[in-house]
């Protein structure tokens, strides 16, 4: 079996060594393989014997993180990927077998779960996975393309949005684009003796191609391409929703004033709970408004639009007030921790404006001393 998309993985001397055995005989077995030695060597495992060589950490990263990431598997052939490791750590020195043997009976559990959580779905691997249901073969980018047509608004899994594909998906395409980029630096700051998992040609041709050819191999073939055009709508990137992009900048300007994306900011007293059908209609409403703030020069919600929306948030459009906003346009000393505090409006219509009382001003200042001339004068 000639190797594709990574080279010098070892796959092809991994499968002559282990073609003792009727069981990896089977195609899929020889599919399982090129999968964990090719995210294995990835992720930087030593291939001086010409086999990337397993350790636990890398072991338990491929079972937990990397194959729930990248790689559709189908009902039934999940065993094959510990069958591997365990066929591969054979073929080393030492204790090593018994060693990749215990974390991989450990990781069991969590490998199964991550296998089947619908969270961590990816487009790819839920249209393969649809693909396989439908009895496509997914070797063959032919009946990939034919069977895709009949996929047209085919349900979601149990447990998941289309938001939480998109969000998936584009970790996963951010997640395998840093592994190849890291490998091909690694490759070629210190030249492996078997050779380059990348060859100069492959990273020509676009570090986003080879991670194409990757999703291919792993979960169906030509399915990426099909999904990046033709069906496209089938499976919706960041664009498609606008309501994330938003909440993304308004993230940053929480960041911004916290520092801490998880510090909480409660939705302020001003504002009544709303009911859940009226989330969708806000979120709509705070888009337009957005849009209407946006500036040409700056992309959507780029420039100060998102910074206003946050602000109009935090403070719950509520009353500031009018002395300290004329004491800081006269340049007096405001205590900073009292700048953005509201202020109560009373319930009926008030009168002309009056400057508040002295000790009203001390308070909402924050500036002790003051006198009625300050008064007068402000």
């Amino acid at each position: 079996m000639a190797e594709t998309v990574l080279t010098n993985t070892g796959l092809d001397r991994f499968l002559e060594l282990v073609d003792g055995a009727p069981e990896h005989h089977d195609p899929a077995f020889a599919r399982a393989a090129e999968a964990v030695l090719g995210l294995l060597a990835l992720r930087g495992a030593d291939r001086g014997t010409g086999l990337p060589e397993p350790t636990p950490e890398l072991t338990r990263q491929l079972l937990v993180e990397d194959l729930p990431s990248f790689v559709y598997v189908p009902p039934g052939e999940l065993a094959l990927y510990p069958a591997v490791l365990g066929a591969l750590a054979a073929r080393f020195d030492g204790d090593r077998a018994e060693r990749i043997a215990a974390v991989v009976a450990e990781t069991a559990p969590d490998f199964e779960r991550a296998m089947n959580d619908p969270g961590n779905l990816t487009w790819h691997r839920w249209y393969a996975s649809l693909l396989h249901a439908c009895g496509a073969d997914l070797t063959d980018p032919g009946d990939v393309r034919h069977r895709l047509a009949a996929l047209d608004g085919a349900p979601l899994p149990d447990g998941a949005r289309r938001a939480d594909l998109m969000g998936r998906t584009a970790l996963a395409d951010v997640l395998l684009t840093e592994a190849l980029t890291r490998a091909y630096v690694r490759d070629a700051e210190a030249p492996p003796p078997v050779g380059p998992l990348l060859t100069d040609h492959a990273v020509a041709t676009g570090i986003g191609q080879v991670a194409t050819a990757l999703q291919d191999r792993w979960t169906a073939a030509g399915l990426a391409g099909q999904l990046a055009g033709p069906y496209a709508h089938y499976a919706p990137g960041p664009d498609a929703f606008p309501h994330l992009v938003l909440a993304d900048a308004l993230l940053d300007e929480h960041l911004d004033h916290h520092g801490d994306p998880a510090a909480p900011v409660p939705p302020p007293p001003a504002i009544e709970p709303a009911p859940s059908e009226g989330v969708e209609n806000d979120a709509d409403t705070l888009l337009t408004a957005v849009e209407e703030l946006a500036e040409e020069e700056f992309e959507p919600y780029g420039g100060e639009a998102p910074h206003l929306l946050y602000v109009v948030y935090q403070r719950g459009c509520s009353a500031e007030s009018v002395a300290r906003k004329a004491a800081e346009y006269e340049d007096w000393t405001v205590d900073p921790a009292l700048e953005d505090l509201p202020v109560a409006v009373p319930d009926g219509t008030p009168g002309a404006y009056a400057v508040p009382p002295v000790p009203e001003l001390v308070r909402l200042l924050g500036t002790p001393g003051l006198t009625e001339a300050d008064r007068a004068r402000l």
